[in-house]
């Protein structure tokens, strides 16, 4: 068992937590001498290709199922006695969203190659 403390619960072949725990092991992962990289190497105990990855990967995924379904709701800001600013408002907000939205979107193309089920 690759994490003799956890007792991972599986529903339909997938386990967040042990997910979780591969993406941390591999962010784990340095240049050294397992790679054949001496300590006077620049690249010694440097993250690996496949640590610099995962480390996207979590954080999108921390974005995907935590963060963005945890947002405010711009409409949730209507305030009747004051609409120009409220809209002024939810206007910012919904724009903020889109950018966030779109580099979020830009980040999972860029990595879409080092994503593998």
């Amino acid at each position: 068992k690759a994490y003799k403390d956890r007792d991972y619960k599986f529903k339909n072949g997938r386990c967040k937590q042990a997910g979780l725990d591969h993406l941390d092991w591999a962010i784990g992962l340095t240049f050294g001498a397992d790679y054949g990289i001496n300590e006077d190497d620049p690249d010694y105990n440097k993250p690996t290709p496949q640590a610099l990855s995962a480390m996207v990967i979590k954080e999108l995924y921390l974005w995907w199922t935590e963060t963005r379904p945890n947002r405010l709701d711009p409409h949730s800001l209507y305030d009747e006695t004051n609409k120009v600013e409220t809209f002024d408002k939810i206007d910012e907000l919904e724009t903020k969203y889109h950018q966030e939205d779109t580099d979020m979107m830009i980040k999972l193309i860029t990595i879409r190659q080092d994503i593998w089920c």
